[in-house]
Order: C-alpha cells, then sequence, then structure tokens
C-alpha cells in the first residue's frame, strides 16, 4: 500500500483499542458505558442467527441474564473507509446466558461510524467522541 494515508496505521490501532475498551465494558457488565458506544440504530446478530436491536440487547442486560466471567478479543483487523471502520476478530468468553453455559471462541464483525468525521482526518490520537458501533455480528467458531 504505497499509496495509504499516513495516518492509517495509527487509526487501525486507535480502532483496534476502542474494540478492546469495548470487550472491557461487556466484560465488567457496565451498561451505560455499553450504551453509549451504540449508534441509535445499532443492532447485533448472535451466534445462533438471532437479531437484536440496542433497545433489546440492553433490555437483556439489564435483566442480568448474561454472566460473563472473561472476554479477550484477538486476530482484530480493521478496515478504515471515510467515517466507516470494519473490525474483525475472535472473542473468546466465558460466560453464561439464561443459566447455559454460552463459553466459547466467537468470530465477530463490528461496524463503527463516525457521523461526518472522516477517521483518517480525525485527530491521530483519538477515537472521534462520535464514533459508535452501527453492528456487530456474532458467528460461533467450531
Amino acid at each position: 500500500m504505497a499509496n495509504a494515508h499516513p495516518n492509517l496505521a495509527k487509526v487501525v490501532e486507535n480502532v483496534k483499542q476502542h474494540s478492546l475498551n469495548l470487550a472491557q465494558i461487556s466484560e465488567k457488565m457496565d451498561i451505560e458505558a455499553f450504551e453509549n458506544a451504540l449508534h441509535d440504530d445499532w443492532f447485533t446478530i448472535d451466534a445462533h442467527g438471532k437479531k437484536f436491536t440496542k433497545a433489546e440487547e440492553l433490555k437483556l442486560l439489564r435483566s442480568s441474564n448474561f454472566k460473563p466471567s472473561s472476554i479477550k478479543v484477538q486476530d482484530l483487523e480493521v478496515t478504515v473507509n471515510g467515517d466507516m471502520a470494519i473490525v474483525t476478530g475472535v472473542s473468546t468468553v466465558n460466560a453464561s446466558f439464561e443459566g447455559k453455559d454460552i463459553s466459547g471462541k466467537y468470530r465477530f464483525t463490528q461496524v463503527f461510524k463516525a457521523e461526518g468525521s472522516n477517521l483518517l482526518e480525525h485527530a491521530v490520537g483519538a477515537v472521534p467522541k462520535n464514533m459508535a458501533m452501527m453492528t456487530c455480528i456474532n458467528m460461533a467458531v467450531r
């Protein structure tokens, strides 16, 4: 990539750190921080193919049906295009949901958007404050 933007490597590292921070927020069950990190139109598709809106996911989290003991993220790859960043990776989760063990490895795709901010032109030292996750799609790794 000889013509890569000079800020690309730093932006990629910042977005990776943002994704790692979201895993820590989820592990700690900091629902307010998680809610603030999600775009209003956010949705997720879980490992069984079920779609949850932001409101549905937050309701599930507030009901304490999800009990994580650890969430570790690895193999992160980031693609940046304008105001969007796409992150792929693998989460190793130790948790239960509705009393059932759901521990395992999950491959995920996260889509982040910074409304009106070109990520490569933003201050190199930080992720824009208005960057929010638009979606997260999970698949169990067997």
